[in-house]
């Protein structure tokens, strides 16, 4: 497949002008409530929210809940929720969170807290930042509490942030099998495979001393997949096999050197996108993309399309991927579960090479369109990406976006005549790729030359090789 099937995470959008809801919540003052429909519906317009009548607004509706029972806070929340208003609830929940209220409002408190910034605003940095700042409160609020609050963490993927506390819950009660589990889990994000098989085992014994019966298939999941991670072939298979994957018979005598599921399964994985690493797009950055691949094993995937935020991954990478769904997939009548990736398994010997040229006219881009597409069906992993994640040239004009990848079964020479007779054809634009011209045997310097003046950063020096 070409890789031009993609699904990218962005925050929520907020209501239209006539979609705002009119605040009739009881026990609030008809002064908050003007103060309320006003800024949601400034917000729904586009404008801006006057700093008077936020800060006016806030303090009115703080008077309002002042002394009252927590269902007018619940209420209030859950409307702000639904108008976007974020600028209102966060500080609400700041202070909520440092009040004494009782221990499950405080878990539906940093609940809502973490996610209006995550989520309402698109701002994970703040998200995270806001966890780190609930962990001592939270300790203070006891190892019960903490747990319940680092299953929610763990959902959300802040698992740096939920290993702090699953510690504390560990070190308060060390026979706990949850904070075990969540030790193991945390570990394993952090790609430590010798200390995740450690808290395995530790888990292992613990069920065996409390008795229970049967195998967990989170468990035996997990299990499976870190003795994927660590090349363990017996291990894995016995433990596909307790989850309930079945593996085709080998011939007498023949042992499977590993595992493996029925080649060419289509199966699209996520990828998180690292701000530190990405290739700056204009506009705001989604929190992932997801790709196509093919599934080689329960938890291997094979990468067929290739990704536009993340250059350390290559279509042909085997990757590894977690066993939970994250989202789905619709393709041609069927539907895919998504796999989030979790590391390199096996690298690709090819290449990516990008290459970059500018749309003078609509006509253009269809035509590019097709040649991707006609190249896709012959086998080559190609994507064009520019009206997916559209960038601008210098001149203002669209940027065409295209990547290659090159195995190294497949000439660079070869492309370069198909490229060459595309590019000749009257009406059709032309690409350029200094580290391609370099492959080829052309000139550099004019590719070069023509990515400044598209303005676009010369990767031929700095670009991941592979």
């Amino acid at each position: 497949m070409s890789g031009d099937k993609k699904e990218m995470d962005r925050p929520e959008e907020s209501p239209a002008v006539d979609e705002v809801p009119v605040p009739t919540i009881e026990g609030l003052s008809q002064r908050s409530q003007r103060g309320l429909l006003a800024l949601a519906q400034a917000q729904a317009s586009g404008g801006s929210m006057a700093g008077d009548l936020l800060e006016e607004t806030l303090e009115s509706v703080k008077s309002d809940l002042d002394g009252q029972a927590l269902g007018l806070l619940e209420e209030t929340l859950d409307w702000l929720r639904e108008s976007g208003l974020y600028e209102v609830s966060i500080p609400l929940l700041e202070e909520a969170w440092s009040s004494d209220l009782p221990l499950d409002f405080q878990g539906r408190v940093a609940q809502d807290w973490i996610g209006s910034i995550l989520f309402g605003l698109g701002d994970e940095k703040g998200a995270r930042e806001v966890a780190r700042h609930l962990t001592k409160r939270a300790q203070e609020l006891g190892a019960t509490f903490c747990s319940d609050l680092c299953d929610m963490w763990l959902e959300w993927g802040f698992f740096a942030e939920a290993e702090s506390i699953v510690r504390f819950v560990h070190d308060k009660m060390p026979g706990e099998s949850s904070a075990l589990f969540h030790l193991m889990i945390c570990a394993k994000m952090r790609l430590d495979w010798i200390e995740a098989s450690s808290w395995l085992t530790q888990l292992d014994q613990r069920r065996v001393m409390s008795g229970a019966k049967g195998a967990d298939p989170a468990i035996e999941w997990n299990r499976g997949l870190i003795a994927v991670a660590q090349r363990n072939w017996d291990d894995a298979r016995a433990a596909w096999q307790g989850v309930g994957f079945s593996f085709p018979e080998t011939d007498e005598g023949q042992e499977p050197s590993q595992d493996y599921a029925m080649p060419g399964e289509l199966s699209p994985v996520r990828l998180k996108i690292d701000l530190e690493i990405v290739e700056a797009s204009e506009g705001r950055l989604p929190r992932s993309e997801v790709v196509w691949g093919r599934r080689i094993g329960p938890a291997r995937v094979e990468l067929t399309g290739i990704p536009y935020f993340h250059p350390q991954y290559k279509s042909g990478d085997t990757l590894l991927v977690d066993g939970v769904q994250e989202g789905k997939v619709d393709f041609n009548g069927e539907t895919y579960p998504v796999s989030p990736v979790l590391d390199v398994w096996s690298p690709s010997p090819g290449e990516t090479i990008k290459f970059y040229g500018e749309q003078e006219t609509l006509k253009q881009g269809i035509t590019l369109d097709r040649f991707v597409q006609e190249l896709g069906e012959r086998g080559w992993a190609i994507v064009h990406w520019t009206r997916m994640v559209r960038r601008e040239t210098s001149a203002g004009k669209p940027l065409l976006q295209v990547a290659l990848y090159l195995p190294p079964d497949r000439q660079a020479q070869a492309f370069n005549e198909l490229l060459t007779a595309f590019s000749s054809a009257e009406g059709t634009p032309r690409l350029y790729s200094p580290r391609f011209a370099h492959l080829v045997g052309e000139p550099v310097k004019p590719h070069r030359q023509m990515w400044e003046a598209l303005g676009v950063r010369d990767e031929s020096h700095d670009e991941v090789k592979h």
